[in-house]
């Protein structure tokens, strides 16, 4: 993946690991399993830019949401389909319903994401 950034931008692979975002990856103190994750998200994100642009409008639309924490809404990590993922984790029948409600009054915002994900606006 390196070797096609630098292939893209035209520019020697060690310029391309020397910008920033990435030496404070390679630099930093986390476990290395974690700087490779951080890596290679950062690289992607170079290497498909609208890909990193779309993937953060999702996130700022689902945080738009506002719902509670037992419910999570999740896309696919690299937008390869068009499937939404609702969960709900609850433990009593007002969880439950306050989850619902929470989805229901969200339901524009559920629909605006389904749309972005089929491709509307990107």
């Amino acid at each position: 993946m390196v070797a096609e950034v630098a292939t893209v931008a035209r520019e020697p692979v060690a310029r391309v690991l020397a910008r920033p975002a990435l030496q404070r990856i390679l630099q930093g103190s986390d476990a290395a399993p974690a700087r490779a994750n951080a890596f290679l998200e950062e690289m992607r994100m170079i290497r498909f830019p609208r890909l990193a642009l779309a993937r953060e409008r999702l996130r700022q639309e689902i945080a738009r949401l506002g719902l509670p924490a037992q419910v999570s809404v999740a896309v696919p990590r690299s937008l390869e389909s068009d499937e939404l993922r609702i969960v709900l984790r609850v433990r009593g029948a007002s969880e439950l319903e306050d989850s619902i409600a929470a989805l229901t009054n969200g339901i524009a915002g559920l629909r605006r994401i389904i749309g972005l994900l089929g491709g509307d606006e990107f």
